[in-house]
């Protein structure tokens, strides 16, 4: 599966005079999701193979919970954690949705 996305959040920062700072964010955006399933079955001795594929486009959302560490005045480093769903499933008992972690460095200009 093959998931191409782009969002547009919003953060909010808890004010603390420390340097690690505490968030929220959330978002909404857009994705296209490519996927492609193969298996096989096997009735009476006999075996067959079977392929199955698609593509569609869902709108999508996600929140975030995170603490970012102050290194200088424009330099940060963060962890969250991200949830994000869609509106569209690959099928109704199958969704996509997930939770994931992220590292990263915030640049402030």
């Amino acid at each position: 599966m093959q998931t191409n996305s782009g969002f547009l959040n919003l953060y909010y920062d808890v004010p603390t005079r420390k340097r690690f700072r505490p968030y929220l964010g959330g978002g909404v955006g857009y994705s296209r999701v490519d996927y492609n399933i193969n298996g096989s079955a096997s009735v009476n001795g006999f075996t067959q193979a079977r392929s199955y594929g698609s593509s569609f486009n869902s709108l999508g959302y996600q929140g975030k919970i995170g603490v970012s560490y102050a290194v200088s005045s424009a330099i940060d480093l963060f962890t969250e954690a991200v949830y994000r769903g869609f509106t569209m499933k690959m099928s109704p008992y199958q969704s996509i949705d997930s939770l994931g972690f992220q590292l990263g460095v915030r640049y402030r200009f």
